[in-house]
């Protein structure tokens, strides 16, 4: 069972890992409102490509994972310095789509940032002003809590199948036995129904 969880858990790896790697073809509604932000994409290994007719339905019928929508009044908010609106086009509740997803996402709040760094520093502001304050972490759990969390999460699939493999075994010796004693014909002879038996 170890064995099956680490190999399962080594393809989905693989999978991530696949879907982190290639190029992202993203269908793009009014992808030339935005070409900056297109060859931005670009960069970071999504390509925006002509979107169908009826995206919502590309979406529905699963043809793509992920698209994206830029707003018809993405110029003039961008030539104002307003915030121009970029929508995100997924099924969350299909797991496919979770990476490409989190790739666009991520893509787009870089774009975000670094257009919004360019803006201050064009006006004279220091870009760090707009960070009141500066995350850290730091985790003190130690190597043995973490083999514990491990194991806790392993352990109840282990007593589970556990219990199972030890009750087969058991039902198997107990068949055997009332064969090799020459008692499992009479017992199921017996009008006794066979869920009783059991």
């Amino acid at each position: 069972y170890p064995v099956l969880m680490i190999g399962m858990g080594s393809l989905a790896e693989r999978r991530a890992s696949t879907q982190l790697v290639r190029v992202l073809e993203v269908p793009t509604v009014g992808m030339e409102r935005a070409p900056n932000l297109v060859a931005f994409l670009g960069t970071q290994g999504i390509r925006a490509v002509k979107a169908p007719d009826d995206v919502d339905g590309a979406i529905v019928r699963q043809e793509a994972d992920v698209a994206l929508r830029i707003d018809a009044d993405y110029a003039n908010d961008w030539r104002a310095g307003k915030p121009a609106l970029v929508e995100i086009v997924s099924d969350t509740t299909r797991r496919d789509s979770e990476i490409p997803s989190a790739r666009v996402r991520a893509a787009l709040n870089g774009y975000r940032d670094q257009v919004g760094a360019l803006r201050l520093v064009a006006r004279g502001i220091d870009p760090s002003v707009t960070r009141a304050v500066n995350v850290g972490s730091r985790d003190l759990a130690t190597e043995e809590a973490k083999r514990g969390l491990l194991l806790s999460a392993i352990m109840p699939y282990l007593l589970i199948l556990m219990s199972f493999v030890g009750g087969a075994y058991l039902i198997m010796g107990a068949t055997a036995g009332e064969r090799e004693r020459q008692s499992l014909e009479p017992l199921l002879a017996t009008p006794a129904a066979r869920s009783a038996v059991v």
